[in-house]
């Protein structure tokens, strides 16, 4: 589907790749990816390509269950340490 109508691989194929050359040549300034907390292996590999392939990009994660208060001290870790944290974009 594709806006509603039937669609097909190729035209699928072909929005894709019209995409991937807009992004490309704004190095993937825009695009941004909003994920869960998640260990795996699979995923940091299709992040450390996209990275390499759209430096721009923004890659944040989110854990919805983290309360205000463990935000907050996350935060300050994070700067008391120069450390990455789940709230943060990477």
């Amino acid at each position: 589907m594709n806006r509603g109508k039937d669609s097909n691989r190729a035209e699928f194929d072909a929005s894709i790749d019209k995409l991937r050359g807009q992004l490309g040549s704004s190095g993937g300034d825009g695009l941004a990816f909003l994920v869960e907390e998640v260990h795996s292996p699979t995923r940091e590999r299709l992040r450390s390509d996209l990275e390499k392939a759209f430096p721009k990009l923004t890659w944040c994660v989110y854990d919805a269950g983290l309360s205000e208060e463990q935000i907050t001290r996350l935060d300050e870790l994070r700067r008391k340490c120069a450390i990455d944290s789940a709230i943060r974009p990477r």
